[in-house]
């Protein structure tokens, strides 16, 4: 009798390590849903197509996850087929009559994705939102160390050039809470705050729950690819 005991709590105690391990990395177990997925924002003009397909094929091969795709420029990526990749295009030219800073043009896209994508997301626990011109091999091991699922944002390491300056090159938010946030982010502070401004003000000015990970990541040198400004990032 005592041998069997034995036996049942060897097995309890497996049974109880498997699903801490799975847990703790994101590993997808019994019916729970995927933690993450990702979703790229791009302005696909034939001069950059060849980087952006090079970049989602990349994801594809070295990630398991869902991968939504926003092209503001229009021409969208028919030629990618994967069941993995769910695309949306539109011309952002149409919806803007005077110029404005980069991430406004970033947020409205992310904006009009959340609206075509619906409920959709609610099949995940966080959207990463990544500028689509990133390839990061630590990225998914990044993500699954985060601890729970209780955090509304999960921001890069890095803090940029500025005090109130957060940057926005990769940037989660609770699935639950992405439309709320991102409309507020859009519609309520002013648009001549840069995208990395207004996380800054949200940081400072609201009960968001916010994880920030705790170290950079670094692009390795085959994947750094130059800025519209001229620079190339070493490290997000």
């Amino acid at each position: 009798m005592l041998y069997w005991k034995s036996i049942l709590f060897g097995v309890l105690i497996l049974i109880v390590f498997y699903i801490i391990i799975t847990n703790r990395c994101g590993v997808e177990s019994f019916n729970t849903k995927p933690r993450f997925a990702l979703l790229l924002t791009t302005y696909n003009e034939n001069i950059r197509t060849p980087m952006y397909t090079d970049v989602i094929n990349w994801w594809l091969n070295n990630s398991n996850f869902k991968i939504f795709v926003i092209d503001s420029y229009g021409t969208g990526f028919p030629h990618i087929t994967n069941d993995r990749v769910s695309v949306f295009s539109f011309d952002q030219s149409k919806y803007f009559n005077e110029p404005h800073n980069i991430g406004q043009y970033e947020l409205f896209a992310l904006w009009k994705g959340i609206l075509h994508w619906g409920n959709l997301f609610n099949e995940y626990d966080y959207i990463i939102k990544l500028t689509g011109k990133y390839r990061l091999p630590v990225l998914v091991s990044r993500l699954n160390a985060i601890d729970n699922n209780t955090y509304d944002i999960i921001l890069q390491h890095a803090g940029g050039h500025e005090v109130k300056w957060q940057n926005t090159e990769c940037i989660g938010f609770n699935a639950k809470s992405i439309k709320s946030i991102i409309k507020y982010l859009y519609f309520e502070i002013p648009s001549t705050y840069h995208f990395e401004e207004k996380i800054s003000l949200l940081q400072q000015q609201s009960n968001y729950r916010f994880y920030k990970l705790p170290e950079q990541i670094e692009i390795p040198l085959q994947y750094r690819v130059k800025q519209d400004q001229g620079n190339i990032h070493k490290y997000l």
